[in-house]
Formats: structure tokens, C-alpha cells, sequence
């Protein structure tokens, strides 16, 4: 059975949720006044210092592509098992459900190929969705 772990996630559509105090740890690197050099420096000034702040105050699941990012330049010392370890929840895009207290690195088996569909598609993988037709129609038009 081959492990996967967050770096094998889709980091664009994945997102992920921290203990509390994991997260003061993980974001205390950073102090209020350094944003616009770290910003500049390693994001190409994408980031919102808005978005930054909502990250920071534990408001919003963290995008996975900016912790992995944020790992990398900030907090070397910290291994990824670490990282993998304080992972309390994680979800897809918008409202797809969380899935709470995941025990990374996961193991491949049939749940796996649900969670993937379920973080690459929609948030859902129940496989009703865009299987019936319209109301009042008998076929396809």
C-alpha cells in the first residue's frame, strides 16, 4: 500500500484547518509589519493582506498550496510530518464537506479514490449529480 501525504493532494483545490495552537506557532513567524516584503518577495504580490489576516486569525481554511509555500520559507525546521500531524480537518473548494481529524499520511485503498473525487470534483462523489434529466422532460433535448 503506498502512503500519500499532503504534497501529493491537489494543492489548488485542497484546504486545510490546523489545531489552535499549531496554527499561532505555524503563522507567529510572520509579524504584522514584514507582510509587504513577504509578500512581494515570495508571493508576487498575490496575496490580500485582507485575505492574510482571515488566514491568520484561524477564519478561514488555509489553502494548501500557501501552507506548503509558507512551510517551505518560513518554518524549515518543522518537518512536513509535523505539518501532517496538526492537520485537524480538510475540505475542497467552497461548501464541500470537511472531512475531520484525518490521519495523514494516508493509506490508498477504495476510501481514498472517494476522497480524491470528492477534493478534484465538487465535494460531492454520491454520482447523482447531472444524472436526471430536467422536470417535465422525457429526454434529452
Amino acid at each position: 500500500m503506498r502512503n500519500i501525504h499532503i504534497t501529493e493532494l491537489p494543492t489548488d483545490r485542497t484546504y486545510v484547518q490546523f489545531s489552535k495552537e499549531f496554527h499561532q506557532k505555524f503563522f507567529n513567524v510572520i509579524k504584522k509589519g514584514r507582510f509587504e516584503e513577504i509578500n512581494y518577495k515570495f508571493f508576487g504580490c498575490k496575496l490580500n493582506y485582507n485575505t492574510f489576516k482571515q488566514w491568520r486569525q484561524r477564519k478561514n481554511f488555509l489553502p494548501l498550496w500557501y501552507v506548503l509555500k509558507h512551510q517551505e520559507i518560513f518554518v524549515k525546521n518543522m518537518p512536513l510530518t509535523i505539518v501532517e500531524k496538526n492537520i485537524i480537518a480538510y475540505k475542497g473548494p467552497s461548501s464541500s464537506t470537511i472531512i475531520k481529524f484525518p490521519n495523514f499520511p494516508l493509506q490508498e485503498d477504495k476510501r481514498m479514490i472517494k476522497i480524491l473525487a470528492h477534493l478534484i470534483g465538487d465535494g460531492s462523489v454520491s454520482g447523482a449529480f447531472g444524472t436526471a434529466l430536467p422536470k417535465g422532460k422525457s429526454h434529452s433535448e
